[in-house]
């Protein structure tokens, strides 16, 4: 009998020994010789051959290796027509009769289609009966690797050019034949590789190491892969074809063949493409990496919803628009907060109840950084921030979400944080006589669009936190601190910008002036106590006179002589003050515009001593000899232990 009068086709039933066998696919008849000729097919089922219904080897203990039914026991052979006959899917079937019925299916597919116009129609039926014992008997690795590769090789045969499933898993040691022809059209066409070819192409090339969060999420690495594909490629990498063409070799399971299965294409064979897969190796190593701080917090949370903990630690592409639900009601929050402005002061318990997985009170430090990293991946930045140098959020707070630039850094410059520990001086020195008036307010931003030693990105911030200052004025204590890291320069410097800022409201007060001194540890020479009422302003002056006399010099040909002429403007000041002075008491306050006559005299007087060519006060730093101080360019000095 020919082949095609022993095939039963599909949906035909066939009897043999009594068990009737529905869905046809199978080979019975007598005489159907092997492929190579050599023997008898090892799929025909021969009616004519014994069969032991009463003793069936389900376990298939007699049978050999590459079995064939005209050799098989007649045990094996009622086992085997059993299984047949009940649907062929048990699960606990012995996996030799499996293969036994797939090798029918590997002759109707590789030797008859090729040659039969019939057999070519019965492909889509051979490919389903594959696939559905594969889904049974996946367990199995030679059967899972023999059924996968003919599965390839079938819907690649059966697809037309926008047929083909790009495959994402590797069963093989060589490029699925899927790949190269999908691949191969493609290229033949002069089109560019579509996102999910490309995805496909590194996934389950034989050179690509599968790290554990490409497996672990993959969901998030295939979205992330092709997001950089297009923002690398756009629409495709345009690949050019070579001469060389697509031959395939399969290696059937059935002995029927004896050995490989030749297939030839009229197109190009990619997988003799090295540069381009080198290309597509950078962008999935890349999303790989990126995504091991997300794989592994999946790893120890398997049975958590992804948390605003975990979509923080994915790549700024996927952070947002991941489907979690606490970070899409968080999204929407800030977005709706800041709207079309540059900026939004919130109250932090309106940001912290969409952050619920953090749990009530405030946040932890770590929990603070994953909060400014998540934002950040939206281009949000947050103040106060821990990143740069900023206290967790609590309840009961404010802070300020604003939008950042490209490219804004993650971690504080020297300069960033020294100007914010400006900043909280200032406003601290401000805030000392309970408020903060707008001329303060007004000379604490004009100095941050002076701050030209800080990028764009850290002056945007910068404008941020003194924004959330100003709702939240930070107390004096914890600043001496702050200021221990500073050099005497530095501690200047900050003292001039401070007494700008206590001054810009016209109402320098003993109060601010004190603290002024002690917090910032400067050598001011006028320094007396801690007095904290309004006799300060004469206290001060009057030392001034008294210690200046002797103490304060400018720089002239013959060296350092007494400075007559700051002299005679700090005695005029004093004589300015003086009938002021001697009314203030414990017991009477000077008030209303007696005390703005008294302020305005004490800011001439500090102005004193300003040197009018550096610009710097005469406390800017040691001169050389240890008892003195100076100013920037050693034009006025002021000398101690002189009184």
């Amino acid at each position: 009998m020919s082949a095609d009068e022993c095939w039963v086709p599909p949906g035909r039933a066939a009897t043999v020994a009594g068990y009737t066998i529905h869905g046809g696919m199978l080979y019975v008849g007598h005489g159907l010789s092997s492929i190579t000729g050599l023997r008898v097919e090892p799929a025909l089922i021969d009616p004519s051959l014994p069969v032991k219904r009463s003793s069936p080897d389900r376990t298939g203990a007699s049978m050999t290796y590459w079995p064939s039914y005209s050799s098989i026991s007649p045990e094996c052979r009622a086992a085997y027509l059993d299984w047949l006959a009940t649907g062929r899917r048990d699960p606990s079937a012995y996996i030799g009769y499996v293969f036994l019925y797939f090798y029918g299916l590997e002759r109707r597919a590789l030797a008859q289609a090729p040659q039969s116009e019939q057999a070519q129609l019965d492909i889509p039926d051979v490919i389903g009966e594959v696939d559905q014992p594969l889904q049974v008997y996946n367990g199995n690795r030679s059967f899972r690797g023999y059924a996968t590769q003919f599965l390839d090789v079938l819907r690649m045969l059966a697809a037309g050019g926008d047929d083909i499933k790009p495959p994402t898993k590797r069963t093989g040691y060589e490029l699925p034949v899927s790949v190269r022809v999908g691949v191969g059209r493609i290229v033949a066409a002069g089109k560019p590789l579509p996102s999910d070819w490309a995805l496909s192409w590194f996934l389950t090339h034989p050179e690509t190491s599968l790290r554990t969060s490409v497996r672990r999420c993959s969901r998030e690495f295939n979205k992330l892969f092709r997001t950089r594909y297009a923002r690398e490629f756009g629409d495709g990498l345009l690949l050019k074809a070579k001469r060389s063409k697509l031959r395939m070799a399969i290696t059937p399971a059935s002995a029927s063949f004896g050995g490989q299965v030749e297939l030839s294409m009229d197109l190009p064979d990619v997988a003799a493409l090295t540069s381009p897969f080198s290309q597509l190796r950078q962008i999935g190593d890349s999303c790989a990496a990126d995504l091991d701080g997300f794989s592994r917090w999946v790893g120890r949370n398997v049975d958590v919803p992804e948390t605003i903990a975990a979509v923080a630690l994915l790549p700024p592409e996927l952070a947002t628009t991941h489907d979690s639900q606490e970070a899409r009601g968080l999204w929407d929050w800030v977005e709706k907060t800041i709207g079309a402005q540059e900026r939004a002061v919130c109250e932090t318990n309106d940001l912290l109840q969409h952050c619920a997985s953090f749990g009530t009170g405030k946040l932890a430090k770590s929990e603070a950084v994953l909060l400014a990293q998540l934002l950040e991946k939206g281009g949000y930045g947050i103040e106060p921030d821990v990143r740069f140098g900023g206290a967790p959020l609590a309840p009961g707070g404010t802070a300020v979400v604003f939008k950042l630039p490209p490219g804004a850094g993650t971690i504080a410059s020297p300069q960033y944080a020294a100007a914010t520990v400006l900043l909280h001086l200032a406003v601290a020195v401000s805030a000392a006589d309970g408020s903060i008036s707008q001329s303060e307010e007004q000379h604490l931003k004009e100095h941050l669009q002076r701050a030209l030693a800080l990028g764009d990105a850290e002056r945007l911030r910068l404008s941020a936190h003194l924004s959330w200052l100003m709702k939240s004025p930070p107390s004096l204590t914890g600043l001496k601190k702050r200021l221990e890291p500073l050099d005497q320069r530095q501690r200047s410097a900050i003292a001039d910008f401070i007494i700008g800022v206590a001054g810009a409201d016209g109402e320098i007060m003993d109060v601010e002036l004190s603290l002024i001194a002690e917090r910032l540890q400067v050598k001011l020479p006028y320094l007396r106590g801690d007095k904290n009422d309004k006799r300060m302003a004469h206290d001060l002056l009057e030392r001034f006179v008294a210690d200046g006399k002797q103490c304060f010099q400018k720089r002239t040909a013959k060296g350092y002589e007494v400075d007559a002429d700051r002299i005679d403007a700090l005695n005029r000041a004093d004589q300015l003050l003086v009938s002021w002075a001697n009314r203030a008491s414990h017991t009477f306050d000077v008030v209303g515009p007696e005390a703005s006559t008294l302020i305005d005299a004490c800011e001439k007087a500090v102005e004193t001593f300003k040197c009018l060519s550096c610009g710097k006060g005469v406390w800017f730093a040691d001169a050389a000899e240890s008892e003195s101080v100076q100013c920037q360019c050693g034009e006025l000095r002021w000398r101690y232990g002189r009184v």
